[in-house]
């Protein structure tokens, strides 16, 4: 139903008003001898009238329907369906990386990595790309236990603004500084991967997730291939198996956190609705 048509309703809505029926009535009984033809145009005015307004109500309603915004899935959403409820459970692994990032390393200074005043600085768009994440996860009620994260400054802010809540300790450790700085304190890659599969593999308390916020990786140095793949905002979810293997249930960007939960928060309500439908019956 488009507004033109709309508008063609309402017109002939208002042509076969009721007050410009009674007008058609008077004119006829005063201006013709015989009524009889009058009466039956009469007669055909009502009709219309009666057609008129009928469509016009329908119309109306179609409009309403139409506008109507349709509950459209995203596309992960089969993903975010089985994602949601284990994270909800607990006993899963999230990795980050920085958001995106201002600024130059001043690799000159000793012990740089340490000095936020020397390192990287995350951006405005970063800190509001790591803010969204840390809604979603508080919006999520995700139990978070362990947090472990690069002594790097630029991963200690991310993980600051990801949890969001400062009665959470935050564990520094070298392990999860970049491949470049391990490398010049003199460790094999061989060793770099071993040290971060520890912290993948023991890194969970019981009914919580443990979050770990580092760089990424080179493939030499990477116990799951998709750590070596990670850009400026992204994550990985794993689960850890009691055999030690690492297995990786999505990777997600900041967008996709922020979509999952706005999802699941539609689907909460969808359900709250349709239940109260059902107890008003």
């Amino acid at each position: 139903m488009t507004p033109n048509h709309l508008h063609f309703f309402r017109m002939l809505n208002t042509i076969f008003h009721p007050s410009a029926r009674l007008l058609f009535s008077t004119y006829c009984r005063f201006s013709f001898k015989n009524f009889k033809p009058c009466k039956f145009g009469f007669s055909a005015v009502v009709y219309l009238s009666l057609l008129v307004n009928s469509n016009f109500a329908f119309a109306l309603n179609a409009r309403q329907f139409v506008s109507r915004p349709a509950t459209v899935q995203p596309p992960l959403a089969v993903l975010y369906d089985s994602l949601v409820p284990r994270l909800l459970g607990g006993g899963l692994v999230m990795y980050f990386v920085p958001f995106n990032t201002v600024g130059e390393d001043q690799t000159d200074q000793p012990n740089w990595w340490k000095e936020c005043p020397y390192t990287k600085m995350i951006s405005p768009q970063g800190v509001r790309e790591a803010k969204a994440v840390g809604r979603a996860l508080s919006s999520l009620s995700a139990p978070i236990g362990l947090v472990q994260s690069s002594e790097v400054c630029t991963a200690l802010t991310t993980a600051t603004f990801l949890l969001g809540n400062p009665s959470i300790r935050i564990f520094h450790t070298p392990d999860l500084n970049p491949v470049d700085l391990q490398r010049q304190a003199g460790l094999k890659e061989q060793v770099i991967q071993v040290k971060i599969e520890s912290h993948l593999q023991a890194g969970i308390w019981k009914g919580t997730n443990s979050v770990l916020s580092g760089f990424k990786l080179t493939p030499e140095t990477a116990p799951h291939p998709v750590l070596a793949e990670l850009g400026s905002g992204d994550s990985a979810v794993f689960e850890v198996k009691p055999s030690g293997e690492i297995i990786l249930l999505a990777r997600l960007n900041w967008r996709q956190w922020e979509e999952m939960t706005n999802y699941m928060i539609s689907k909460v309500k969808k359900s709250k609705s349709q239940r109260g439908s059902l107890a008003k019956r």
